[in-house]
């Protein structure tokens, strides 16, 4: 939404859909009785006032007080140090974090990536996301915050069971179908 605006000059209210977002992951959380930890990065502040339209959700968050330096780490590994640290300081079963925006090349104005991290028991799954043309950083960190609820969402879902599992269609061959004796 942010995006479009910008493009075609029009003034869409964003509060929708960051209760939507918001409203989604707080009902899963409830459903499954799950907190959330939340890497203290400099990012942080985006996702809480982000996470804060839903006074359900903020239930089931809690902010980790601090996060180690990033180091000589690449952004994605560092990620995932963040999330496992704040899960394991807060004693929750996920962890998120999500990093700075950085700039893919050495154009300023060009494509940023955001990476952001989910841990829970079994694993710590990462993900990258990239600016659109033209989407000012405080914008694509909004759009970044809608994505992590979805995200965070859909693993706490797959892990209670409430997802169904992918089925996976049998191969055909020509024994099964009785015809090769």
């Amino acid at each position: 939404i942010p995006f479009i605006n910008a493009k075609y000059h029009i003034n869409a209210d964003m509060d929708g859909l960051k209760r939507l977002r918001t409203k989604y992951l707080a009902d899963i959380c409830k459903k499954t009785e799950k907190t959330i930890a939340v890497s203290c990065t400099n990012t942080a502040s985006f996702l809480m006032d982000y996470m804060a339209y839903s006074p359900e959700l903020q239930r089931h968050i809690k902010l980790s007080p601090r996060a180690e330096k990033r180091g000589s780490l690449p952004p994605s590994d560092y990620v995932v140090n963040l999330s496992i640290t704040a899960a394991e300081l807060m004693g929750t079963p996920y962890g998120v974090a999500m990093s700075n925006a950085f700039y893919n090349g050495d154009d300023a104005a060009g494509e940023k990536v955001v990476y952001m991290a989910v841990t829970n028991d079994a694993q710590t799954v990462v993900r990258e996301i990239h600016s659109l043309n033209n989407e000012d950083i405080p914008a694509f960190l909004e759009r970044c915050c809608a994505d992590l609820c979805v995200f965070v969402a859909g693993i706490i879902e797959k892990d209670a069971g409430l997802v169904p599992e992918e089925k996976v269609p049998e191969k055909s061959s020509k024994k099964a179908k009785g015809l090769i004796a």
